[in-house]
């Protein structure tokens, strides 16, 4: 199965309290209003809102009440937040393993693999909907998030902008590139500086726009 990696431009706060506006009454949260939002981001016939959708792997059955016991909100969430994203750039532009060539490139240079993952997928889902400091949405929507996705707040992309390009010369350094090559021979020859180049560009292309716009990131990574 192919490698699929997406990134998206949102603004969380912006989102949460058009999301307050529209669902929450007298400091109750409306179901049916939740529902309505996510039904007019299903018929947005738009490429960008279909695409997304289908990276979101949107079932129908998001929108029927086919198993009253079953609750759906988290996936009404989410098909809200569809219609808030606009599609950014991927970390595997260039080739489709940047994904992986950075889990092995950025901890010779003293990354953390917790943060190699934060970079390539985000923070859990569930986060985002801490972020907002709701206690009602917190309530409502954590549970079952995770797996659509996860994002990258706009400050955290600003640190790690600014640590690839204090990095930079490291991770170029001929003595790991050369480790690079006879551990990983098949990935990294005939030219590693060229894979290495691919991956380091494509991460610093994903981070720019969201420190340009001030917005946060949405990663499919799947």
């Amino acid at each position: 199965m192919a490698v699929v990696h997406q990134t998206y431009l949102f603004d969380e706060q912006e989102f949460h309290q058009f999301l307050e506006r529209r669902i929450i009454k007298d400091d109750l949260l409306l179901h049916e209003l939740l529902r309505k939002l996510a039904e007019e981001t299903v018929q947005d016939t738009s490429p960008e809102i279909q695409d997304s959708l289908k990276l979101l792997r949107f079932d129908p059955e998001w929108l029927t009440d086919s198993d009253p016991s079953v609750s759906h909100l988290h996936e009404w969430y989410i098909l809200a937040l569809a219609r808030r994203l606009s599609i950014s750039r991927s970390i595997n532009t260039r080739r489709i393993n940047n994904h992986w060539v950075l889990s092995q490139i950025l901890p010779t240079v003293g990354w953390h693999t917790a943060d190699v993952t934060l970079l390539v997928s985000g923070c859990p889902l569930h986060t985002l909907v801490e972020a907002s400091t709701n206690t009602i949405f917190i309530d409502e929507f954590s549970v079952g998030l995770d797996v659509f996705g996860g994002w990258l707040h706009v400050a955290k992309a600003h640190n790690f902008l600014h640590k690839l390009q204090e990095e930079r010369e490291h991770l170029f350094d001929p003595s790991v590139l050369g480790r690079l090559e006879l551990q990983h021979h098949q990935y990294f020859t005939p030219n590693s500086a060229l894979v290495v180049e691919d991956a380091y560009l494509d991460a610093i292309e994903m981070l720019q726009p969201a420190i340009a716009t001030g917005k946060s990131l949405f990663i499919v990574f799947d």
